[in-house]
């Protein structure tokens, strides 16, 4: 199976996030796909390359949203259970920092410049968006959201 059909595949169930951009590669970062967890608790990273796992993100219960910094510096995971942010290190698949959020989080995404981490909150009392401050890997500002 090509490279392309397997990232079909794997985007079809919703497991993929690719962690590397032409320009990164000039960087030295190589291709990875990271895949989330919604029944388990790690999140695998994968090099499509030679179709073997890299690493791993262990504790991280409900994996539902996953992003990368620009610089490829970091790997910023969505917990569920915990209700937090993970931030990890994209070379030591180590957390550095685990992030209480106000609510179910679910998806995530990084500003282009990397300073803000914008989290989207699911949850019964309504949903919302907590912005994260990336150097400070604090919660900064709660958003409100209808419907």
């Amino acid at each position: 199976m090509t490279f392309l059909k397997r990232l079909g595949a794997l985007a079809s169930i919703g497991l993929l996030v690719v962690t590397s951009r032409s320009d990164l590669a000039a960087q030295g970062t190589e291709l990875r796909v990271i895949q989330n967890s919604m029944a388990g608790d790690a999140v695998t990273i994968i090099d499509p390359a030679t179709d073997r796992v890299v690493g791993e993100i262990p504790g991280i219960e409900i994996s539902n949203g996953i992003a990368v910094a620009p610089d490829g510096s970091r790997i910023y995971v969505t917990g569920e259970v915990d209700r937090a942010l993970f931030v990890a290190d994209a070379r030591t698949f180590e957390v550095i920092s685990k992030i209480p959020v106000s609510g179910r989080p679910s998806g995530v995404a990084v500003s282009k410049d990397g300073r803000w981490i914008y989290v989207g909150i699911h949850d019964q009392g309504g949903t919302g968006m907590d912005i994260v401050d990336a150097v400070s890997l604090q919660v900064t500002k709660n958003l409100p959201l209808e419907g």
